[in-house]
């Protein structure tokens, strides 16, 4: 997959001075520092972390820290500055002018540089920002004090900022004007067939003066063009007048015929381009603002307890994400996030739930592009206050989140309730009256309460203890495969454990734990998602995607189908087995075929396949159907179990065949010594760019080049590139930028982060490793 990057030409009657409008990475040059120790200020870019932490983050950084940087204020133009993530509590100041205070890390705020200046009279032609961030523990933003959370919230400018400078004649920012169903560009459909869709494109203007000189009333056009790559499928423009310091809302209508409709199979994305023209004297039009927005033509309905997408029925097989990076936190670029994407779109996910709180643009740009659907959920886990200011607050926050997401076509409903909390019905009808008034149509929302909410969402360790037989709503499982077989307590305050599991038997499982304990996990998912299928519900969501750390105990919480550093377990295998054979006929040896001390040898085969033959040393062991009991009778695609009646070193062949005659095969051999490394770069497809950071692995293989999962020991790489630095852990495992890095190995596999810098030119990166036994 490969993220694409459309280039629109907009014909050559319109024109624009680049001066007018500019939208531009604010992501360099910044000044950081920690509270206390002016002293100490580093030169840093965003997205930035307050420090790095250890692989296991037992002590995450709390505490306050300050960013600065200068900008460019040209006279003629309004600068708007926008943070897309600051954690937790931001206070800002322009030239010393105090710019305002915003709460919460995961939503956007915006600086009106122009306003700030003009109120206090000050004319400079640059301005100081000055940010301060606060994350401590904070009751208003809740969710929780961090050591009692079930995830962390790192700190710092983690996210992309930009600065954005506009005529005084331009479309506004819907978080700035904070506005139900205002401000920006909202689309919407007001009706939808697969032959012709009606879009409805809603653009507020604002005409703020900037010079004396300026008119009184500008007479300019709107115009909205939709493109389907680089084709023009639909186009609108209409004229409009607006007086000085006014603001107007204009709805211009598309009709698209034959439409490429969005669905997680086929995520076709328009491009829609809103454009503000003026004619000049000399009839020539200039274009004083553009924006452009991702569209998406799909229709989601529920008939009683079913989805149908584009008149289609579906179940969404789904996933929990986390977004939490080794060494650096939250602070990934957006190319980080895309590769993330990628990861659960190859899994086999229909769908993903932002757990537990709003997730970056760029992510929820990827899961536009590649056919994710997506639960928007406000930040939230087991905490609910009858404190009015934090309920205001919350409030907010899901205004902002849908504010932010309006218009993105992955957006399946929006979580407006906060995870795992019981909330008073006088909360919920609040929240619930505010997320409507954010959008002119109707909307989806769900929560953990069936009180208010379109949509129940429950996770499976709470549905097995009672019925939900008696609900008409649609049912989402929101969480399953985990907790169910961790603890035997499935309550609200999940800090207070009870009754452990066995350690082999939950699903917990971290890759170096072994072949056994990965199956297991492997298995409870199977049990879990099988039973999904036997509830009426119209989609589920695995907890979770990548194993990750938390504020309320000492080890990482390994449910994940991959590691924290993005490395498969068994089960991401099972769920690339659950798609449909045509065109991505899928088989995997779920084994390392090392000796074991057993009486029977079982070997388990993931296929989507209608039969599988195993083949051992070149014998046929087997041919057989797919698995047929309680555990898996409701699967799309149930696992094959192979008995081999005597272990013999050597090679694991699966041959799978469909019912096309499609064969595709997986082979496994008994490895040998570790002697020698393997060592790749994972782009996922994205070409890397300044300001990346990918994974580096390295694998020990022994002398015939098959990977020796039971390997131990330690690899050092070595770096040589400019632009470029490796982050991992140095001696006594504290982190650490270098170019040389020693990594242990885990289930024979070793990494570290590269990471490139914004001066990064394109060099290849010149890595060597090492094997330490």
């Amino acid at each position: 997959m490969k993220r694409m990057v459309l280039i629109l030409f907009f014909g050559i009657i319109s024109c624009s001075d680049p001066l007018l409008y500019t939208n531009e990475d604010l992501n360099t040059g910044w000044e950081f520092w920690l509270d206390g120790t002016p002293e100490n200020i580093q030169e840093v870019f965003l997205p930035h972390t307050p420090r790095l932490e250890p692989y296991l983050v037992n002590d995450q950084w709390q505490g306050i820290c300050w960013y600065r940087k200068n900008i460019k204020i040209p006279g003629e133009r309004h600068v708007l500055v926008r943070f897309e993530g600051a954690m937790n509590v931001a206070e800002a100041w322009v030239n010393g002018h105090y710019a305002g205070k915003h709460m919460g890390g995961y939503l956007p705020f915006v600086i009106d540089v122009t306003a700030i200046l003009k109120k206090n009279g000050d004319s400079s032609s640059r301005a100081e920002l000055k940010i301060r961030l606060d994350n401590y523990d904070n009751p208003v933003t809740g969710p929780k004090p961090l050591e009692l959370l079930d995830f962390n919230m790192y700190g710092g400018l983690y996210r992309e900022a930009r600065i954005m400078y506009k005529s005084s004649l331009h479309i506004t920012d819907a978080i700035l004007e904070n506005t139900p169903a205002g401000g920006g560009v909202l689309v919407t459909y007001p009706a939808f067939s697969s032959e012709k869709v009606v879009m409805n494109v809603q653009t507020h203007i604002r005409y703020a003066p900037l010079a004396n000189e300026e008119p009184d009333r500008r007479v300019f056009t709107v115009k909205q063009t939709l493109y389907a790559g680089d084709s023009v499928g639909a186009v609108s423009q209409q004229d409009y007048t607006l007086d000085k310091n006014c603001s107007l809302t204009v709805t211009d209508t598309l009709t698209v015929a034959k439409p490429f409709l969005w669905s997680p199979d086929h995520p076709f994305c328009y491009d829609l381009v809103t454009e503000v023209l003026e004619t000049e004297r000399n009839e020539k039009q200039v274009v004083k603002d553009s924006r452009k927005t991702t569209v998406g033509l799909r229709q989601v309905v529920f008939k009683e307890k079913d989805l149908y997408v584009n008149g289609q029925k579906m179940f969404l097989k789904g996933v929990n994400r986390h977004q939490e990076y080794p060494y650096v936190g939250y602070a990934m670029p957006g190319n980080a996030q895309w590769r993330d994407a990628v990861k659960i779109k190859e899994a086999g996910f229909d769908a993903v739930r932002l757990s537990h709180y709003p997730h970056s643009p760029e992510f929820m740009e990827a899961c536009n592009r590649l056919g994710l659907f997506v639960l928007d959920a406000i930040p939230g886990w087991q905490y609910f206050s009858e404190d009015p200011e934090f309920q205001s607050q919350v409030i907010q926050t899901a205004r902002d989140m849908i504010r932010r997401d309006r218009n993105y076509p992955c957006v399946l409903a929006w979580e407006v309730s906060l995870n795992e909390s019981w909330m008073s019905e006088d909360f919920i009808d609040r929240i619930i009256q505010a997320s409507r008034s954010e959008m002119p149509v109707p909307i989806y929302t769900a929560g953990w309460q069936e009180y208010g909410y379109d949509i129940l969402l429950q996770a499976r360790q709470h549905r097995l203890d009672h019925s939900l037989a008696h609900t008409r709503k649609p049912y989402i499982v929101s969480e399953y495969g985990d907790w169910e077989y961790y603890a035997m307590n499935a309550g609200f305050s999940q800090e207070n454990w009870e009754n452990l599991m066995p350690q082999e038997r939950s699903s917990r499982q971290l890759r170096e734990y072994g072949q056994k304990r990965m199956l297991q996990q492997a298995t409870n998912i199977q049990e879990a998602h099988n039973s999904n299928y036997g509830v009426n519900a119209c989609g589920d969501n695995y907890w979770v995607m990548f194993d990750y750390n938390r504020g309320y105990a000492e080890d990482l919480e390994a449910s994940g189908i991959m590691s924290l550093e993005r490395l498969p377990k068994f089960s991401y295998y099972f769920f690339r087995s659950q798609g449909e054979p045509e065109g991505n006929p899928f088989v995997y040896i779920a084994d390392y075929w090392e000796k074991q001390d057993v009486p029977d040898r079982y070997v388990r085969v993931f296929s989507n396949a209608d039969h599988v033959e195993l083949w051992l040393n070149g014998n046929l062991v087997e041919k057989r159907m797919p698995d047929k009991d309680a555990f898996s009778e409701n699967l799309p695609h149930p696992p094959f179990t192979f008995k081999v009646p005597e272990y013999k070193e050597g090679w694991l062949k699966a041959v799978a065949y469909s019912a096309s005659g499609v064969c595709i095969a997986d082979s496994v051999h008994t490895p040998g010594k570790p002697v020698a490394l393997e060592w790749w770069l994972d782009t996922g497809g994205i070409a890397p760019a300044p300001n990346d950071l990918l994974f580096v692995y390295a694998k020990a293989v022994d002398g015939q080049g098959n990977p020796v999962p039971s390997a131990s020991g330690d690899v050092v790489f070595d770096l040589e590139g400019k632009g470029m630095r490796l982050i991992g852990e140095g001696p006594g495992g504290i982190p650490m930028e270098s170019d040389r890095i020693t990594a242990p190995l885990r289930a024979g596999t070793a990494f570290v982060l590269l990471r490139l810098l914004p001066q990064w030119e394109g060099d290849n990166p010149q890595i060597s490793v090492t094997l330490k036994l």
